[in-house]
């Protein structure tokens, strides 16, 4: 494209796809993507069409499967035109910023849940970004403005939660004023506690941009192992009693910050097997102006890495006698990583063709062209669930594609174990 001329950034993506290629080298490839959001800059379908072909290249350099690419959004994928234009969107908004703090779980579940029609338009501006985020299996809904994943590492018997909240839910052009503006919800970060499992939070806003931040911060201080915020284009790491904080920084800062740094972080997470505990490492990656090339951050320390080690939940600490099962087991594999590799195949393909897919397999009706791209997925993977023929949609949506999607993991197995997608 001839505009890539004149974009600074160019040069900067290329250099941080080289650094990643010696970051595999050096250490294996990854097993997953997390993008604390901005992946857009204005909430536009064409910026987060060419932030999933960059996040697609990212994942072939990282040797990781485009399926395994995991985001929430940031206030630069909300759609403000939405906003603008409806005085019932902020009225919401301001209602959210004006009611006393302990109000506003409350307020939240009657707007987005208890008012049916309501909740979808409160959401309104989101609405690209969870068409953008349905591929990767990470759509929020008024219902459920978060997402949570579980994924075995490896053969040790040992798990990754991921939760996935929504910060911008009344972000607008006031938010930008300063902090204390948003809200989260308790919702979002009341998770169970789980045996054997290490758990990464992802949001966009760090806690000083929430207003009931307080109730957030208690629930996440004993159940989230890994918290990492974005928004913040100044890199911060911090071990706080039983947990890391990662204030992630921006691959593209604003170039007129005192304070430009693109950075990016690669972080390993090693179970210490039979201990009830887990080894962190985390690399932090730094713009380096003299060199103009990304590299490790040696910061004070000298150190390119910085390793943590967390303590986890066990059975016993749950009241469970048994030492030798999980308390929540991932769904079996090859099931989990296929279903996720098909629902990223399907929902990346021009509606359209998707469409086309489904019908020409008998999964959908013409009553069927208004469902959302979240409920388009997943009516068509049940119907083929139920009809036995899963194999033949990913073989229908891999003729479909310009991008080979790899051997079909269905031929031999056994549809009533995939169930819907998580």
């Amino acid at each position: 494209m001839g505009g890539d001329l004149w974009d600074e950034n160019v040069d900067l993506r290329r250099e941080l796809e080289n650094d990643l290629r010696r970051v595999v080298g050096e250490s294996g490839p990854l097993d997953g993507i997390l993008v604390t959001g901005d992946i857009a800059f204005s909430g536009e379908t064409d910026e987060f069409e060419a932030a999933s072909e960059w996040l697609t290249l990212v994942a072939e350099i990282a040797q990781c499967a485009e399926s395994e690419i995991w985001t929430v959004p940031g206030n630069h994928d909300v759609h403000r035109p939405d906003v603008a234009a409806s005085p019932t969107i902020q009225d919401f908004h301001g209602r959210l910023r004006s009611i006393p703090r302990p109000d506003i779980d409350a307020e939240l579940a009657r707007y987005l849940v208890a008012d049916k029609a309501g909740g979808e338009a409160f959401l309104a501006p989101l609405r690209k970004y969870v068409s953008f985020a349905t591929r990767y299996g990470c759509p929020v809904t008024p219902t459920k403005p978060y997402w949570e994943h579980t994924l075995p590492i490896r053969e040790t018997g040992y798990f990754v939660r991921l939760r996935g909240m929504t910060t911008p839910l009344i972000s607008d052009e006031h938010d930008d004023l300063d902090g204390g503006l948003l809200v989260l919800g308790s919702v979002q970060a009341r998770m169970e506690r789980r045996a054997n499992t290490i758990t990464f939070t992802l949001a966009h806003h760090p806690p000083a941009w929430l207003r009931d931040a307080e109730a957030v911060t208690e629930l996440l201080r004993t159940r989230a192992q890994v918290q990492l915020w974005g928004h913040g284009h100044v890199q911060r790491l911090s071990h706080v009693d039983n947990s890391v904080h990662l204030y992630a920084g921006a691959v593209h800062p604003y170039r007129t910050e005192l304070t430009w740094e693109p950075r990016y972080n690669v972080i390993e997470v090693c179970p210490v097997v039979a201990s009830a505990q887990c080894r962190l490492t985390i690399q932090e990656r730094i713009w380096r102006r003299q060199e103009a090339r990304f590299g490790p951050d040696l910061g004070f320390s000298g150190n390119p890495a910085t390793t943590v080690t967390l303590g986890l939940e066990s059975m016993a600490n749950l009241g469970y006698e048994e030492q030798g099962s999980i308390l929540e087991p991932a769904a079996p594999e090859p099931a989990r990583g296929a279903k996720r590799a098909l629902a990223y195949a399907f929902s990346s393909l021009p509606y359209q063709r998707r469409l086309a897919v489904s019908r020409n397999l008998g999964l959908l009706d013409e009553a069927s062209r208004d469902l959302t791209d979240q409920d388009l997925f997943e009516i068509v993977l049940a119907s083929a669930v139920r009809n036995g023929i899963l194999s033949e949609l990913w073989d229908g949506v891999q003729k479909a594609r310009e991008r080979p999607m790899g051997e079909n993991p269905f031929r031999h197995t056994d549809d009533a174990s995939i169930g819907t997608l998580e």
